[in-house]
């Protein structure tokens, strides 16, 4: 039908009496019906149905009397197409129904093998590696990347980043723009891409141990449509962290209650943190608070790190030292972004009252170094004693035996 309404139409157009009506010497269709366009002022000289008009109103769509049989037919033969169609498709579905219960696990098995490919390839994309998992509860990952970062084609800075043995929190210090968030965004990450079994930026020695839940606090908690304040916001995060709070939780916090007096901000940061600690929790603190850093020192639920700093230039190494604590360098960043000058000067002024407070920090840190000394020392001669020990028994052993045997000779 279709080809022999096509054939008619052509030799209608090749007509001279309907080149002389027609606006252009082509057919086309309208409500799925074959048409040829007609100049509206000779509309009438050609009898057949109007099946609308161009947007000028300058051409009419008319469907030839003597087509509207053989487009009708078309419509009739189109509908057993689509009859025959439907008929096909419930047979098949009828036979795919009986097979439902195969294919969906077909399906499955098929969605599980495409997570696992692309969970490989992401792998083999960073060059990534398969950690340890949940041996034991220490968590360490070793040269540790920022996936956002490589994904990015960034120069990463690959880091150490541990919480072993019976430290529950580390506190990470340094400078502005030092790395302390990214951190913090690193352990997230690399955590929960091992719990869904994908290959992490780390090196395999890496050891993940099986959390029960993770909250990250990263980022201005203020809210207006809760009408919360950064703090506010802040505390009712917290809130909700410390009701949740237990064994099995790795909490990532970033700069530990701020936006309020500093002395008071970090004896509620420390309450916080102490509390987390004694439900179980464990986890990573960002902060500026000198008072946080001294908690190594007093509970050994804690520890230090703090994010690099050139000696030379005080700028940003992106180096994280485990055991170490950090010092912010406010003004060094402030003056690396071009600050005014005067303003900074003032600054430094009137925080020269506080540098006890740092000075004390180091001189623990270097107290803290020499009892490792005096410890090390202490267990290096402890094995050498032990090994004299053991050449003596070692020895005396061997004396006793000459001594049995020259007896034995001596009887004889």
């Amino acid at each position: 039908h279709l080809q022999r309404i096509k054939t008619r139409l052509d030799k209608l157009l090749q007509r001279e009496d309907i080149q002389d009506l027609a606006q252009d010497l082509y057919y086309t269709q309208r409500d799925d019906r074959f048409v040829i366009p007609v100049v509206a002022s000779f509309q009438s000289k050609v009898p057949g149905i109007i099946h609308g008009t161009s947007n000028s109103g300058e051409t009419v769509f008319i469907e030839p009397e003597r087509f509207v049989t053989v487009n009708n037919e078309l419509k009739l033969a189109e509908a057993e197409v689509r009859a025959k169609r439907l008929e096909v498709l419930r047979d098949a579905c009828s036979d795919v129904a009986s097979l439902g219960a195969d294919l969906l696990e077909a399906y499955e098995a098929g969605v599980y093998v495409d997570t696992l490919q692309a969970r490989a390839r992401f792998g083999m994309d960073l060059e990534a590696t398969v950690p340890g998992y949940g041996r034991s509860q220490d968590l360490s990952l070793k040269s540790a990347a920022n996936p956002m970062l490589l994904l990015r084609s960034l120069t990463v800075v690959r880091n150490d980043i541990e919480l072993l043995g019976d430290s529950r929190f580390v506190v990470i210090t340094g400078p502005n723009t030092g790395g302390k968030t990214v951190t913090l965004s690193t352990v997230g990450l690399l955590v929960l891409m091992t719990h869904a079994a994908i290959p992490i930026p780390a090196s395999q020695e890496s050891h993940v141990p099986r959390f029960e839940d993770l909250f990250a606090l990263i980022g201005d908690a203020q809210d207006i449509q809760r009408d919360l304040s950064s703090f506010s916001g802040h505390l009712a995060a917290l809130t909700e962290l410390l009701d949740a709070a237990g064994p099995g939780t790795l909490a990532l916090l970033d700069e530990l209650v701020v936006g309020t007096e500093p002395e008071a901000g970090a004896a509620l940061a420390i309450a916080v943190i102490e509390s987390l600690a004694a439900r179980g929790a464990r986890g990573f603190v960002t902060t500026h608070y000198a008072r946080l850093k001294t908690l190594a020192y007093e509970n050994q639920a804690f520890a230090n790190a703090c994010v690099g700093v050139e000696a030379d230039t005080l700028t940003p190494s992106f180096e994280l030292k485990m055991g170490l604590p950090g010092t912010s360098n406010p003004f060094a960043v402030a003056e690396q972004l071009g600050f005014d000058q005067a303003v900074l000067a003032r600054a430094q002024a009137i925080a020269a009252g506080d540098a006890d407070f740092a000075v004390a920090i180091e001189r623990l840190e270097l107290e803290r170094k020499r009892l490792a000394e005096q410890v090390e020392q202490s267990a290096r001669a402890a094995r050498a004693s032990e090994s004299l020990k053991d050449r003596y028994e070692t020895r005396l052993a061997a004396m006793d035996a000459r001594r049995e045997a020259a007896m034995r000779e001596m009887q004889t």
